[in-house]
């Protein structure tokens, strides 16, 4: 009952005083997010095992359902590639109806977490461990890629066994796929981050290179056929499921909630002092868990919030709840508008994990933070800027700065070369007028 009275009392806060020029901003920042989520629901929906249109349901049920129940306003939710991890391999085992039927039991475990009030749970976990789960995850998901990147076939349930199979079964690259996801990786590692705030790198690459491919015609595997309709032919019926796989599958949807739940919740920690406001983390729990149990029966996998697409709706104005549900509506169009054009797209290019190479381009720019905070420089509260939150990862550096005017905790700074960090803490001053600062850096 808590949670209903507190999801009113949200509710009534959030759109208090709601107009025109509120709507508009959750328009534009719903457009400029689904341009992010459009590429990345594709990649993941292939690289989970599943399909493309199987990503793409995802985004646009777990867009709307998610947003409408989730614990704070900016909270977008949708296939992250943390989640591929797990499903490829269930995948591979089960097949979709078991991918279908682990969501669907992983989201009545959040609900039931989410009750029993389960949110705090994610603080008390060390960050060396949410730090190792999640570098663990990255390399499974980029041995899982392989096979699309290199246009190969391998055997194997586990990516290890997959990998040691191109040395049992051969290995002969398609070198035309090749160039593709290497132009693609190309391309987002250099687009300029001028334009990255209205064209995402990840979109960008996808149509230069669909634009080439139309011309050349390269003997590469696609996408293939996406279907103009919610309701996939290969979606989940309570009626149909198979009880007999139940606890087979108990552990995997487990993994899933599991993973569920770091990473919203993580999500919603780190983007709620990018808006200066707390998640309630039971009700995300809820909300997750929701989206999770009806996700299946359209077709899709499971979901969970996404920094990456949370910070973008942030950073782009997002007012309310209904940013997320702008950017679902954004997808759904684009379902039926654009579905011969992602039907062509190569799966070798969607093989690139989007997720790692922005991580790439993020840890050059920490490394310059690195090596000026090692040198001793001080920082300028004359370059001063908007902070911005790049992840769920955190690292803090402690500097001295010697600003034009008072600052306090949750001021935001910006260095030239360095990118754009906020003051965690602030201390005494020195003799020399200088205070000592910890510098959070999300990357």
């Amino acid at each position: 009952m808590h949670l209903v009275k507190d999801y009113v009392s949200d509710l009534k806060e959030e759109f208090s005083g709601y107009n025109g020029k509120k709507l508009s901003k959750d328009l534009m920042s719903g457009i400029t997010v689904a341009a992010v989520a459009l590429p990345l629901a594709l990649a993941f929906g292939v690289s989970s095992g599943a399909t493309a249109a199987a990503g793409l349901v995802t985004a646009i049920i777990g867009g709307v359902i998610i947003s409408i129940f989730s614990g704070a306003s900016f909270q977008i939710s949708g296939p992250t590639g943390a989640m591929t991890a797990i499903l490829v391999t269930l995948a591979s085992k089960y097949g979709m109806q078991g991918i279908l039927t682990a969501c669907f039991i992983a989201g009545i475990i959040l609900v039931i977490a989410g009750i029993l009030r389960l949110g705090r749970v994610i603080y008390y976990i060390p960050s060396s461990v949410i730090t190792g789960f999640t570098s663990g995850i990255a390399l499974i998901i980029a041995l899982g890629q392989l096979d699309n990147f290199f246009g190969v076939t391998s055997s194997g349930d586990l990516a290890i066994t997959k990998v040691l199979s191109y040395f049992t079964n051969g290995f002969d690259p398609n070198w035309e796929a090749v160039a593709i996801g290497a132009a693609v990786m190309l391309i987002m590692i250099v687009w300029p981050k001028k334009l990255n705030d209205k064209i995402p790198s990840s979109l960008a690459a996808l149509v230069i290179v669909l634009i080439v491919c139309h011309f050349l015609n390269p003997d590469v595997e696609t996408v293939g056929q996406i279907p103009k309709s919610l309701f996939l032919d290969d979606r989940l019926s309570l009626k149909g499921m198979n009880m007999a796989q139940f606890w087979d599958l108990f552990v995997p949807a487990l993994s899933i909630a599991a993973l569920g739940m770091i990473e919203s919740l993580l999500c919603g920690a780190s983007a709620g002092k990018m808006k200066k406001e707390e998640l309630n983390a039971d009700r995300e729990l809820v909300a997750q868990g929701i989206g999770n149990m009806i996700i299946p029966l359209f077709g899709g996998i499971p979901a969970t919030a996404a920094i990456a697409r949370t910070s973008v709706a942030i950073k782009s104005g997002c007012q309310t709840r209904i940013t997320g549900i702008f950017h679902a509506v954004i997808l759904l169009l684009s379902m039926f508008v654009l579905s011969p054009v992602m039907s062509e797209v190569p799966l070798s290019a969607l093989a690139v994990p989007h997720a790692a190479v922005k991580e790439l381009r993020d840890t050059v720019s920490s490394l310059r933070l690195d090596n000026v905070l090692a040198a001793g420089f001080s920082l300028s509260r004359g370059r001063a800027a908007e902070a911005v939150e790049k992840g769920s990862v955190q690292v803090n550096y402690v500097t001295c700065v010697k600003p034009d005017k008072p600052v306090s905790a949750g001021d935001t700074i910006t260095c030239r070369g360095l990118g754009k960090c906020v003051l965690d803490s602030v201390g005494a001053p020195t003799k020399k007028g200088r205070l000592p600062v910890d510098i959070r850096r999300y990357i």
